[in-house]
Formats: C-alpha cells, structure tokens, sequence
C-alpha cells in the first residue's frame, strides 16, 4: 500500500527508495503530505510520530495534529519540525497571522521557530 511517499508492504516500510525503521508497521499512517507546499511529511504508528523519516522525540501519537509549516502539537507540547516550544501553550497554539504563530500568552514564532 502507498502511503504519500512510502510504500509499506506490510513487513517494512519504504520511504523514497530507502528502509523506513517503524516501531509498528500495522498502525503506521499518514498524518499529513507536503505540508505547505514543502516536502514535510508526518507519520505516526502506535509509538511514535515522524517528520519525514525521523522521529519527534516526546510527540504523542494519540493526540498529535499539525498545526501550519513545521508546527504541530499534542496534549502536552508545542513543536517545530523536531524541537518542543518549551514556552508554548499547545491548547492554545495556532496561526496567528502571515509568517507568525503563537499562544494566547504572547509566546510567538516566526516560519523558523524563532521566538518574537
């Protein structure tokens, strides 16, 4: 099966051309293809997520959503690409304009992840 750029057979997963190490083939999904226009690619099985090919240390599956560009968030955090906003709100955590995200406590972002 074809999932965005992955092929998963069933044993193992490959992402363009290369052996994608999973922890759970069965669950693992596609969360969102080409976010923004960018070759950012998030996956999820029952342990871990995926930008890409990596894995977002700390990001809970469960309850993992994309938020804009390089922006996600779970129950517990904030996160650009792979690093947690140790300063944002993630209830709160949207896109707040062009080219600036942030949380109803004034913790802001550029496309970045640089705090304004």
């Amino acid at each position: 099966m074809i999932i965005g750029s992955v092929l998963n057979t069933g044993f193992k997963i490959i992402y363009y051309g290369d052996e994608f190490p999973v922890h759970d083939v069965e669950s693992f999904q596609l969360v969102r293809d080409n976010e923004g226009g960018y070759r950012m690619k998030f996956y999820k099985d029952k342990k871990n997520v995926y930008l890409d090919k990596e894995i977002i240390p700390q990001a809970d599956p469960e309850s993992f959503q994309v938020v804009d560009l390089g922006f996600s968030k779970d129950r517990n955090n904030v996160y650009h690409k792979y690093s947690i906003l140790k300063d944002a709100d993630c209830k709160s955590f949207k896109k707040k304009s062009a080219g600036l995200w942030g949380d109803k406590n004034g913790n802001n972002y550029d496309y970045k992840g640089n705090k304004k």
